[in-house]
């Protein structure tokens, strides 16, 4: 099969299941039309041609797989998140998250490359760069609040910024794994307090407010929200979500090119 016959998922399809409706459709708002669309699952977040069959494969066994049995670990679960993943691969792919969406993305942007050479990584060349993640950033699963389910942008993950916080450590990245519970890539020199006293701003609803981003054109909207709510009143609560996600953005200094600058370091760290 050629790499044009294959219809690519820059955010991954397993992922963004939890938001589909009963007809496997994915309801959005788009910020520049202003309009809630519907597209099926198949088609968002998706571009003919844009991965090789070796590519879709490696990230089916190194990152959908082992994530995808981690998802559901947390999903059974009874009581708080675990500190420690024991599964070993599970862990290594959710080392590999944040900084692989950054690499789909800018496969999106400027074309093939980058995963095309990352798939043909060594066992031991995976290992180290797995090393030097872990030896900078902790990952944290946070939970958000209960009732409030997240956004899920067209990058695939979000800036959650920190007011508060050093220009270094204005934000973080944070990709959701479920309706409820996200991902986070904290560097290991994050005042801590910052941290805790920023994610359990209103009972956790302050990481799922942040998860409509700052800059996606398109993001996901779970289909409980769309059943429970008037489409202009939704639709004026995302927009008003991006406003308070922007200001604070603006209350974490120059938060906007602190991202630019960790973005950038970890793609470094990938190629």
């Amino acid at each position: 099969m050629s790499r044009d016959d294959i219809n690519c998922h820059y955010v991954s399809e397993s992922l963004t299941r939890l938001w589909e409706g009963k007809g496997h459709e994915l309801h959005f708002y788009d910020f520049s039309t202003k309009e809630i669309e519907c597209l099926p699952s198949k088609k968002l977040f998706a571009r003919r041609g844009l991965n090789t069959p070796t590519v879709e494969r490696w990230l089916s066994d190194v990152i959908e797989a082992p994530l995808g049995r981690f998802r559901k670990v947390l999903r059974k679960r009874i009581g708080p998140v675990p500190a420690e993943v024991d599964d070993l691969a599970a862990h290594r792919a959710l080392l590999l998250l944040l900084p692989l969406q950054v690499a789909r993305m800018a496969e999106v942007k400027w074309g093939p490359g980058q995963l095309d050479q990352i798939c043909k990584w060594t066992p031991q060349k995976l290992d180290r760069i797995v090393g030097t993640i872990r030896s900078t950033y902790s990952l944290i699963i946070v939970q958000g609040h209960p009732r409030l389910p997240f956004y899920f942008t067209e990058h695939g993950f979000f800036m959650l910024p920190f007011p508060g916080a050093s220009i270094e450590h204005a934000a973080a990245t944070a990709m959701p794994l479920n309706e409820w519970e996200a991902v986070v890539a904290l560097p290991r020199s994050m005042n801590r307090d910052v941290v805790s006293r920023t994610l359990t701003q209103g009972e956790g609803a302050y990481i799922n407010n942040c998860s409509v981003g700052t800059n996606a054109n398109r993001v996901v909207i779970h289909p409980g929200v769309i059943d429970a709510m008037d489409e202009v009143l939704l639709i004026a609560e995302i927009e008003a979500a991006r406003s308070r996600t922007r200001d604070c953005y603006r209350t974490s200094l120059q938060a906007m090119n602190v991202i630019s600058d960790a973005i950038a370091r970890v793609g470094d760290r990938i190629t």
